[in-house]
């Protein structure tokens, strides 16, 4: 069982340089990529030799095709090396909650199944049908894109998926067979048209994967659980931070990560996990078993 852990990172450079370190077990590897718009320098002064940084990098703010065209490429450099059985997308501000053999045993347990998180069908959802149907430039509401989407919200043009594929909106981060990546990076290699379209949607991250694999071969297979715990506040687009008061909770849970953590916020947090990862007993892999599939 080998395991390619995806990075996608652009701030804390030593929190990440941690993650990796403690994804960089038993034959797992890591692929990092960095967002373009950051100092690449003090990343690589605190990972692990071992983590392969990407040459090439993407800008990635929050809301752009950025982010996908990250992700793509961090499935390409894990894809082209051929030896791994799961691809498993993570952020920079993401930590384990099992150690990796626990992860290993659930992947072994419930062999070619597609962890992933996606909602069912919302094409009657007027909320989420404003999505896709619009043009979107990703990026700050401001300056010229923002004066253009308002200019083309506007216009009664109502866009439409191409090639009959259904919108689905799901979680950005999954861990999915090699096959699996393999065929979505194929998918939006050969196919422009398809890649144009979600260029300029609303949050590419969270429709293009979803509307792909909910069409594909692989769609008996989504478990709908991603195996990671992450809470939105109400009316809050961005995910809980969770610190030291969490943990009692975040240990209960049967997810094997959890998003998101901020060190420079609260530097113990991560501490404890270590030391909970650390202690983990033989009997864990027991527990993993009973995780959603």
């Amino acid at each position: 069982m080998r395991v390619a852990h995806l990075i996608l990172a652009h701030r804390q450079a030593s929190q990440v340089a941690r993650l990796a370190r403690r994804l960089l077990a038993a034959d797992d590897a890591v692929f990092l990529h960095l967002d373009a718009r950051v100092d690449p320098a003090p990343f690589r002064a605190a990972l692990d030799p071992r983590v392969q940084v990407l040459a090439r990098r993407h800008p990635t703010p929050w809301g752009g095709y950025g982010l996908v065209a990250a992700a793509l490429a961090l499935m390409r450099a894990a894809l082209a090396e051929r030896t791994f059985d799961y691809l498993s997308l993570l952020s920079g501000s993401d930590y384990p909650l099992r150690p990796w053999s626990a992860l290993h045993a659930h992947l072994r347990a419930n062999p070619d199944h597609e962890h992933f998180s996606y909602m069912g069908e919302m094409e009657q959802n007027p909320r989420f049908q404003r999505r896709y149907q619009r043009y979107w430039f990703g990026g700050p509401r401001h300056g010229f894109g923002g004066q253009l989407e308002s200019l083309l919200h506007r216009l009664p043009w109502i866009r439409s998926l191409p090639d009959g594929l259904v919108p689905r909106f799901g979680s950005q981060w999954w861990t999915l067979t090699a096959p699996c990546a393999a065929w979505l990076v194929d998918r939006l290699d050969r196919d422009r048209e398809v890649v144009r379209f979600f260029r300029h949607v609303m949050i590419p991250d969270e429709l293009v994967f979803p509307s792909l694999l909910a069409g594909s071969p692989f769609a008996p297979k989504v478990t709908g659980h991603n195996l990671r715990c992450i809470e939105f506040p109400p009316e809050s687009r961005h995910p809980r931070v969770w610190g030291e008061s969490d943990l009692p909770r975040l240990l209960a849970e049967t997810a094997f990560f959890a998003r998101k953590f901020d060190a420079s916020a609260d530097p113990f947090v991560l501490d404890r996990l270590d030391a909970h990862l650390d202690a983990w007993t033989v009997n864990a892999p027991l527990v993993a078993a009973r995780a959603p599939v």
